[in-house]
């Protein structure tokens, strides 16, 4: 799977918005943020976030995966701006 390093979002249309890390410990803070006419505002707060782990294979030689994930419930206009994950 591969991941855009941004996505743009076009005028009066609404979507839902999710970022996803695997991996990684302690699990990382994601941010989102905007960027239009030179100027990056965070929009973080307007996410939920969650955390996960889960444990694979046999005892001895287990795997903790974690995932974090930040998303909107609700889809979001944000008037064609750049989104920048960081």
């Amino acid at each position: 799977m591969t991941t855009p390093a941004a996505l743009n979002w076009t005028e009066g249309l609404s979507s839902v918005l999710a970022c996803i890390s695997v991996g990684g410990y302690p699990p990382p803070a994601i941010s989102i943020l905007t960027h239009a006419n030179n100027t990056s505002t965070d929009i973080t707060r307007r996410f939920s976030m969650s955390h996960s782990a889960t444990l694979d294979g046999v005892a001895g030689l287990r795997v903790i995966t974690y995932v974090s994930e930040r998303y909107s419930i609700h889809p979001i206009d944000l008037a064609a701006v750049r989104i920048l994950y960081t």
